[in-house]
């Protein structure tokens, strides 16, 4: 008889920013330093992601003009060639004035991005009525952006994915951490494939860029990997999951779907235990009746 096994999870790279306050670029495996691009106080947190166990800090993506465009990278720790990759990150944006491509994944033979013609897997930004879009791109691939709106001077939990045998780069909007891979990404962007995966970067395009902090970057073979679930205080509270239907008098109310949250209105796993209900009869008064 013959086992097969699947292959095992693999950790490309992880970055906490344990790193003295400072220009990036100059902490190796960080190279090309810029004093656009530098280490700074205060990581960002994200409700119920495990952080590092050495919580570090975060990094300081700001517009300007020396040198132009101005970018840092680090080389992965094993080069990915197979399957999917995922890269997941905390960012805030403080400003964002123009469309521009700032992160990404590359191959060995592409040192610095170099936009469409070049790039397997690169994340947009372009400002919108009321804050920001991100989008997706892959090599020769259209730019394609998710609609959902984002908020300035908010934090935002970010998966890039880029699939060796459909060449198809996409990009996932706060996924809930501990979760399994949403079905449908919010943007995806098809193009010509690439061999292998081995640095990331982090980019300023020019001096009406925009700016942004970013933290907690993860890049594993699996979802599991880059979505890890943390510390998550336990569940407060019952909410509806949707409306309830429109009930008729003297009728049973029709099934409705309720989730557990705790007290940030998090979504908390019930992990298969049952959740029992006591119902009390009554009578709902009169004046409150449409």
């Amino acid at each position: 008889m013959v086992l097969c096994q699947s292959a095992p999870a693999a950790y490309y790279l992880q970055e906490s920013f344990d790193y003295a306050p400072g220009i990036l670029g100059t902490n190796p495996p960080w190279a090309n330093p810029t004093n656009l691009i530098t280490v700074v106080e205060n990581g960002l947190s994200y409700t119920a992601l495990a952080d590092f166990p050495t919580p570090g800090r975060a990094v300081s993506v700001v517009q300007g003009t020396s040198p132009n465009p101005a970018v840092t990278y680090r080389f992965f720790d094993t080069a990915a060639t197979i399957g999917s990759v995922y890269f997941s990150f905390l960012i805030e944006f403080t400003s964002v004035n123009l469309s521009s491509y700032i992160t990404g994944l590359l191959p060995h033979a592409v040192g610095f991005p170099n936009g469409s013609g070049s790039d397997p897997c690169d994340l947009y930004v372009r400002s919108a009525t009321g804050g920001y879009n991100l989008g997706i791109r892959a090599k020769t691939g259209n730019t394609v952006y998710a609609s959902s709106v984002l908020a300035l001077n908010t934090v935002y939990f970010l998966v890039l994915k880029y699939d060796f045998t459909s060449s198809v780069a996409s990009l996932f909007l706060a996924p809930s951490p501990g979760g399994s891979e949403p079905v449908s990404p919010d943007a995806t962007s098809s193009g010509i494939a690439v061999t292998g995966l081995d640095h990331l970067y982090l980019r300023v395009s020019g001096p009406a860029a925009g700016s942004f902090l970013i933290d907690t970057l993860r890049v594993g073979s699996t979802w599991t990997d880059v979505t890890p679930l943390g510390s998550v205080p336990p569940a407060t509270k019952l909410v509806f999951a949707a409306t309830p239907t429109t009930g008729t008098a003297g009728a049973a109310l029709a099934n409705t779907i309720v989730q557990i949250q705790n007290e940030t209105g998090f979504n908390v796993p019930s992990n298969g235990v049952p959740i029992t209900m006591t119902l009390n009869t009554g009578t709902l008064p009169a004046a409150r009746l449409p």
